[in-house]
């Protein structure tokens, strides 16, 4: 008797109802199989703007602006992980505001999900030293504090990644 089937067949029903939304860090959830069942929407280099334009690039649907695809759909948990493409911008109310519209968005087609926002993780010394982008430690905790006051002020979950990986 095979007893890893029905184990492999209950996880992924418990992510059956689970949308991961955002950029890169979500190409990986879907390349390993990380939360088996869940819908995965991404694109690389998406962000807070461009969710509302831009398509996945691949996947059944390659021409709905990636919100879109919450659309139709009745997910219980929505999980969004924004703001590393963002860590740049000089205008951080344009990213609090944005954001907003995001979980907006998101409550217009799924209003009975519980909605997530996902901190960003840190990055390395010699990474966050370089400060390419303006990726550094310093800015992603700001703006994971940014993160935070969204979620609370949206009736969201904030995810401390941040804080499980920092150590």
């Amino acid at each position: 008797t095979d007893q890893a089937a029905p184990a492999a067949q209950t996880t992924q029903a418990a992510y059956a109802d689970t949308a991961l939304v955002g950029n890169s860090y979500i190409e990986s959830f879907f390349t390993y199989d990380a939360l088996p069942g869940a819908a995965c929407f991404y694109r690389v280099g998406l962000n807070v703007n461009s969710v509302f334009e831009q398509p996945m690039l691949q996947g059944e649907d390659t021409q709905t602006p990636v919100i879109g695809l919450l659309e139709g759909r009745d997910f219980a948990n929505i999980v969004f992980f924004f703001g590393e493409n963002e860590l740049g911008w000089s205008n951080r109310q344009a990213f609090t505001e944005q954001y907003g519209r995001v979980i907006d968005a998101a409550r217009a087609a799924c209003p009975d999900a519980v909605i997530y926002l996902a901190a960003n993780p840190p990055v390395s010394a010699e990474a966050s030293a370089k400060n390419e982008d303006s990726t550094n430690n310093a800015s992603i905790r700001a703006c994971n504090a940014e993160i935070a006051q969204i979620a609370q002020e949206n009736g969201a979950v904030y995810v401390d990644s941040f804080a499980a990986l920092a150590g």
